[in-house]
């Protein structure tokens, strides 16, 4: 899993986390599992799976370190401000010349798919 420094904090009655510098709104189940618990802005870490990673030229923007084929899947890891990204990205469909070693890339990832936990405890948020 993809372990990442983030911020949650709650505005106009919503949480968001702020992760890699971009605000991302989470997911209805997350915002009523944290509304239950009455979770105030803190520090988190968000665990982002690299399965549910996808590129995305309009999203996190990052370096193409190391591209490996393993069958139906490209495994790739990203350089993010100091974070090895890792994403799992199936090759159907997949124009291989958009994935080139040493050349940006953007990913994303599906918010209600995200996990957040305390960095103290490391108990998981929601």
């Amino acid at each position: 899993m993809n372990l990442l420094d983030g911020k949650l904090t709650k505005k106009n009655g919503k949480y968001f986390v702020n992760v890699l510098g971009k605000d991302v709104e989470l997911a209805a189940a997350h915002q009523t599992a944290l509304s239950a618990k009455d979770v105030s802005d803190k520090n988190v870490i968000v665990g982002v799976r690299p399965v549910h990673i996808r590129l995305d030229s309009n999203g996190f923007m990052g370096t193409l370190d190391v591209s490996e084929m393993m069958g139906s899947e490209l495994h790739l890891h990203v350089a993010i401000q100091g974070k090895d990204i890792v994403a799992v990205i199936p090759t159907a469909g997949l124009d291989l010349s958009s994935v080139a070693v040493d050349k940006p890339v953007g990913f994303n990832f599906d918010a209600s798919l995200i996990h957040l936990f305390d960095p103290i405890t490391e108990e998981n948020l929601i």
